[in-house]
């Protein structure tokens, strides 16, 4: 504070003028002169001590992480890499407060300081969980009207269940529609067996996949306006995102976690073309081999 100012504006005549008149002058003798005290040490009266708070200044540093590396290798001034990592930030952090730039909601770390733009004013970000509640709740009537369309559907058909072997395959329905086949009878095409219609046999993996991709789809369009694909910018702007664009941590997680769970998702899809197919040839090598 005696070097930068009380409010980081430098040393000031200002400021300087506070200290008093026998303290005004830093440059005297026994003071920060040439011949400064053994514990102190000398100001530069040619490169007079920046401030580092206000417009246009610190320009040299983009990120908090920049502005960390050099307080920590070169601060203090007559003893230089002299600070513990927790003190480099500390004086990291209260800059950046000082220039409104530091999100108070995010602990300053090498984990988020390379998303934190040291000249880029803070908005306080609101929490995300409006947003939350709002997509648990359309998915959750979602859920909910999946689950009355099957159950209305089961009570229109009588189940195979009550025929005998011979009659079920002739009481297998066949549920017709009158359109042409198009993209969304690809979905639900327009001749399937009943039984293979319902939601155990299905298990809505079809659905499920179409659901996933298109929250990739819509997820990774709104990520793209603040991703950068460079091997500089993508880790730095992935941390943007993620901790200081409202909803960033959630659309990030959607568009992960939808990502992990389409696979899984089409393994199962397919996995119920593949094991009747399977089966079909495991009972031909039985009998062949019987």
């Amino acid at each position: 504070m005696a070097c930068h100012g009380d409010c980081g504006q430098g040393l000031t005549d200002e400021w300087r003028d506070s200290y008093g008149p026998e303290d005004r002058n830093c440059w005297q003798s026994s003071c920060h002169g040439p011949d400064h005290p053994p514990e102190g040490f000398e100001i530069p009266k040619d490169k007079p001590i920046p401030a580092v708070a206000g417009t246009g200044k610190l320009a040299r540093f983009t990120s908090a992480q920049q502005l960390y590396d050099y307080i920590f290798l070169t601060m203090p001034w007559w003893k230089p890499s002299s600070l513990t990592p927790e003190d480099a930030w500390a004086v990291s952090s209260y800059i950046l407060r000082l220039n409104n730039s530091y999100p108070d909601h995010i602990p300053l770390s090498s984990v988020s300081a390379s998303a934190i733009q040291v000249h880029r004013d803070h908005i306080s970000r609101g929490s995300d969980l409006p947003g939350q509640i709002l997509l648990i709740s359309i998915l959750s009537l979602v859920t909910v009207g999946v689950i009355v369309r099957n159950i209305r559907t089961a009570n229109r058909f009588p189940t195979v269940d009550k025929y005998s072997q011979l009659e079920r395959s002739a009481a297998t329905r066949i549920v017709h529609h009158k359109n042409r086949p198009n993209f969304f009878h690809h979905l639900h095409p327009p001749t399937i067996p009943l039984p293979q219609a319902r939601l155990r046999y299905t298990l809505g993996a079809g659905g499920l996949a179409i659901l996933l991709s298109l929250v990739i789809l819509v997820t990774g369009a709104l990520e793209m306006f603040f991703y950068v694909p460079t091997p500089e910018e993508a880790a730095p702007s992935i941390q943007m995102i993620t901790f200081l664009i409202p909803f960033g941590g959630l659309i990030r997680n959607l568009h992960y976690w939808s990502a992990q769970a389409l696979v899984i998702v089409s393994v199962v899809h397919l996995s119920e073309w593949f094991s009747p197919v399977l089966l079909h040839h495991l009972v031909d090598l039985t009998i062949f081999w019987d």
